[in-house]
């Protein structure tokens, strides 16, 4: 079992930024403990603050997956707006990760037309410039 000093070593996070030059605020769950992230406003290096485990959201109704923080009451999907609450799952635990790479399999041509998440601009993230290519 992986512990939470390893996961943050070896997986991307969920975590907030706050340039402290020019104020702007994001969140990513692509956050690295000791990588930062460049602001997109003035090229800050700016570190994660908060960082806590990612989970899978998959939404039953369009099919939409994406990365978040644990929610204990779920999370509405952004993509459909269905009324029903997405619990989160856990890419740590067997079961969900078999959840989740079966809909992966299942769905893949919607996954890649959709990302709810944004694009992970690699020039802006430390993780990627010092691996020399994406952090994913």
């Amino acid at each position: 079992m992986l512990t939470n000093d390893t996961l943050l070593k070896t997986r991307p996070q969920y975590g907030n930024f706050q340039c402290s030059h020019c104020g702007r605020r994001w969140k990513s769950t692509k956050a690295w403990d000791n990588h930062g992230q460049n602001c997109k406003q003035c090229n800050t290096l700016v570190y994660p603050t908060n960082l806590s485990k990612n989970f899978v959201y998959i939404c039953d109704d369009c099919h939409m997956m994406w990365h978040s923080c644990h929610s204990d009451l779920g999370l509405s999907c952004e993509n459909c707006n269905s009324s029903v609450l997405i619990h989160p799952r856990d890419p740590g635990d067997w079961e969900d990760q078999k959840c989740i790479d079966r809909h992966k399999s299942q769905y893949k041509n919607v996954l890649n037309a959709m990302n709810p998440n944004g694009t992970h601009n690699e020039s802006l993230c430390q993780k990627c410039r010092d691996l020399g290519r994406p952090c994913r």
